[in-house]
């Protein structure tokens, strides 16, 4: 465990979390979702990184933090906290000491003491004020000399004026404004709530059961085709992408866009089966009512008109139905 105090305000994130071995085994042995497990394991960083004692995670008054507390930083009920904790604990991905508090198994080969270079570049430029001091000097910012390891251009604010009494005042560059009106930007990006289809939750629902697990990316991607060619369509797509063993978003799209050219799923027949009184398949007969389908009935089917030879949406959007 580091002695590194809490006053270092960040903490290491692994990219090889969303594939680490540990977390899909408690996704499995609890039967919760993979993006549950991967928060609440992230939590528990964060209020370790918070720690009086970075490592072992304590309240503020560094006692071991109650349980019941421990659940509400989490933002869990405490079944569902216990539950997953305790998988935690299975895969040695944290333990309990004599007094109770929880400590993250091996933090110090994923979090270093060095990360910590505010004490060290703090006493680097105090050494370097009181040089410049006695030489009626005021230290540069723009040199690259290392400082404590870490290059001087790495940090955005330098000193505007030190007094003799080693009082530092900061301002900040033209690059560090430039810097937090982008973070800014980015922040209002993130709070801006995204309007999602009414089927999207449906359609996600479908997805983890027959595809796989969802990203954002994946996610975008569903509500994206939704609107293109409807909750019903793509949930088909999927079933059928599942029942041929071939579980991928871009296999599902390229059967989207398959019916798309040949007017809907209901003209998409396997070659030589024989319909509407022996006929075989690729006659021109087409319905102009709803898209058949099995299953619920969704929002947002289109309707196939035959005199333009389009699909209609309900929204009034037009789409060829033939390439």
């Amino acid at each position: 465990m580091s002695s590194v105090t809490a006053s270092l305000p960040w903490l290491r994130l692994y990219t090889e979390m969303l594939s680490d071995r540990k977390i899909k085994l408690v996704s499995v042995d609890t039967g919760l979702p993979k993006p549950l497990i991967i928060g609440m394991w992230v939590s528990l960083l964060i209020l370790a990184g918070e720690s009086p004692d970075r490592g072992k995670i304590l309240s503020a008054r560094g006692k071991p933090m109650p349980f019941p507390f421990l659940c509400d930083e989490i933002g869990v009920d405490e079944s569902t906290c216990r539950l997953v904790i305790d998988a935690f604990v299975e895969m040695n991905m944290i333990y309990q000491d004599d007094e109770g508090a929880f400590i993250i198994t091996k933090w110090d080969n994923r979090q270093f003491k060095s990360d910590d270079a505010y004490a060290r570049v703090k006493k680097h430029r105090q050494e370097k004020m009181s040089k410049s001091s006695e030489q009626g000097e005021i230290p540069s910012s723009n040199s690259n000399e290392e400082k404590g390891g870490i290059e001087s251009d790495e940090y955005t604010k330098r000193f505007n004026d030190v007094s003799r009494n080693g009082n530092e005042t900061f301002q900040e560059t033209p690059q560090s404004q430039s810097q937090s009106q982008s973070q800014n930007l980015l922040k209002e990006e993130e709070l801006t709530p995204k309007t999602r289809h009414p089927d999207y939750g449906k359609v996600c629902e479908v997805y983890q059961y027959e595809i796989g697990g969802l990203s954002q990316t994946v996610s975008d991607t569903l509500d994206d085709d939704i609107k293109t060619y409807s909750a019903a369509w793509l949930i088909d797509a999927m079933k059928l992408a599942a029942k041929a063993n071939i579980r991928r978003l871009d296999y599902v799209e390229g059967i989207l866009k398959n019916w798309l050219a040949i007017g809907g799923p209901q003209n998409d027949k396997p070659k030589g089966s024989k319909q509407n009184g022996g006929k075989p398949n690729g006659s021109n007969q087409r319905s102009n009512g709803p898209l058949q389908r099995t299953g619920e009935a969704l929002e947002g089917e289109p309707t196939f008109d035959p005199s333009t030879k389009e699909l209609v949406f309900p929204d009034g959007r037009r789409v060829p139905a033939v390439s």
